[in-house]
């Protein structure tokens, strides 16, 4: 599988691996070729519309990066909202791609090329920030509002009840994409999706109890 640079050109990637342009792209990869894409720099045009060549490929992953600084949360966000219905492993640093190790940005296209929503490794968590305290809490409240939502609807049913709290649940999901350890219990929420109301929503309390944080002995 390709790892193509889009935009100016980042450490690492030669000619062959670097589309200085979105209309560039279609030289180093045939559209519907499954790819992972290293963004240098928002891939929007100057309208704020994502390039639409990126719509023809297949993403196994995508990382938006600069040469120095870290990526931007809300750019990253944008990006993760304009790409959920084609990729669901979108990336930022903590770092800037130029000031990675080689050894360190091998270690980054390995867990790209792979098909994980999160890295094992601890280094490459706090690189793709992704051991912050702050998503835990956000986690745990959107988890909370969910629920606080399905106890108004207590009745399984309700019409259209799996797509409402795949809803409810959508902003969870997507923290947990960002924070390896919340990604287990988010893929058991998802599964609980096709449960019963009832069901969920005990799910949902079992998820919260094994996030409160724990207390020190005395």
């Amino acid at each position: 599988m390709k790892v193509i640079c889009l935009g100016g050109a980042l450490a690492g990637f030669t000619p062959d691996s670097n589309a200085a342009s979105a209309a560039d792209l279609k030289r180093l990869a045939q559209p519907g070729e499954r790819i992972v894409l290293v963004c240098h720099g928002a891939p929007y045009d100057d309208t704020s519309t994502l390039f639409p060549e990126i719509k023809e490929y297949d993403l196994c992953a995508v990382v938006l990066t600069h040469r120095r600084d870290a990526t931007s949360p809300v750019q990253l966000e944008e990006l993760q909202k304009d790409l959920r219905l084609q990729c669901r492993r979108v990336f930022g640093l903590t770092r800037g791609w130029n000031n990675l190790s080689e050894e360190e940005r091998e270690r980054v296209r390995a867990f790209l090329l792979g098909n994980d929503l999160a890295p094992a490794d601890a280094d490459l968590q706090v690189l793709f920030g992704m051991d912050s305290p702050v998503s835990k809490l956000a986690f745990r409240v959107a988890l909370e509002i969910a629920l606080r939502e399905l106890e108004g609807r207590r009745s399984s049913r309700n019409t259209g009840m799996q797509s409402n709290a795949e809803r409810l649940l959508s902003p969870a999901f997507a923290l947990a994409q960002q924070d390896a350890e919340l990604a287990p219990t988010a893929d058991a929420l998802r599964k609980a999706l096709t449960s019963d109301n009832k069901t969920l929503r005990e799910q949902l309390r079992n998820a919260l109890a094994s996030l409160q944080p724990q207390r020190a002995d005395v």
